[in-house]
C-alpha cells in the first residue's frame, strides 16, 4: 500500500517544505527585497506546480479537516464548497484517544450515505510505522488521519486495491433508523372543585 500511497502524497510534502522555506526567507527580507522577488516571480512557490495543487485539493490532512469533510458529506442538503465524497480515510488508531476514535467509523458510515457498497468510504487502519512514513512524505511531524478523494490524480490503483481488500463500514442502524422528529409536549389538565366537595361533606 505504501508503495502506491507515498509517491502520490510526496508532492504535497514538497509543496509544504517549499512554502516553509519561502516563509522564512520572507520574514528576513525587507519590503524592497520582497517586491523584487515578486517581480522576478519568486513567489510562485506559494501556489506550487499543478501536480502539487491537485494533490492538495483532493486530500484532507489531519483529524479536524477530515472530520469536517465527513460531516459535510453527511449534510447533503447544504454541501460546502469542495465537499466531494472521500474514497478512503487512513487512521492510525494508536495516535487518537479512544473516545474520539469510536466516532470515526460512525461518521464514515453515515457519510457514505446512499452510495453503493463498492463506492462506500473505506476506513483503512495504519500502523505507527506507516503513519510516520506518511507524515514524513507530507512534511509533517504527525498525521493521525488522512482522507483521499476519488478524484486524486493517480490514486485509482491504490483506491481499487483498498476497496478489494477492505469491506465498507457496516452500520445497519443508520439504514433502518427513522428520521428524528419533534413531538410537542402535551399536558392534560384536570380541574377539580375541592371547595364544593368539602362543603358537601360538612
Amino acid at each position: 500500500m505504501l508503495q502506491l500511497l507515498l509517491p502520490l502524497i510526496k508532492p504535497y510534502g514538497e509543496h509544504n517544505r517549499a512554502r516553509a522555506t519561502a516563509s522564512r526567507k520572507r520574514e528576513k527580507a525587507t519590503r524592497r527585497a520582497r517586491r523584487k522577488r515578486k517581480l522576478e516571480g519568486d513567489t510562485v512557490v506559494q501556489d506550487g506546480p499543478s501536480t502539487q495543487r491537485n494533490i492538495a485539493s483532493h486530500l484532507t490532512v489531519g483529524f479536524n479537516s477530515t472530520m469536517r469533510r465527513l460531516e459535510e458529506n453527511i449534510n447533503k442538503t447544504a454541501p460546502a464548497v469542495g465537499s466531494e465524497l472521500l474514497a478512503v480515510v487512513f487512521v492510525c488508531r494508536s495516535a487518537i484517544p479512544e473516545p474520539i476514535l469510536q466516532s470515526i467509523p460512525i461518521l464514515v458510515a453515515a457519510a457514505s450515505g446512499a452510495t453503493t457498497a463498492h463506492e462506500s468510504i473505506r476506513l483503512f487502519d495504519i500502523s505507527p510505522e506507516t503513519e510516520a512514513a506518511i507524515a514524513s512524505a507530507l512534511g509533517m511531524p504527525r498525521i493521525s488521519v488522512l482522507g483521499m478523494e476519488e478524484k486524486t490524480t493517480g490514486a485509482a490503483p491504490l483506491i481499487q486495491l483498498i476497496r478489494n481488500s477492505v469491506e465498507p463500514v457496516d452500520a445497519p442502524w443508520l439504514k433502518t433508523a427513522d428520521r428524528p422528529s419533534y413531538l410537542p409536549l402535551k399536558v392534560n389538565v384536570s380541574h377539580t372543585q375541592e371547595g364544593r366537595k368539602k362543603a358537601s361533606q360538612k
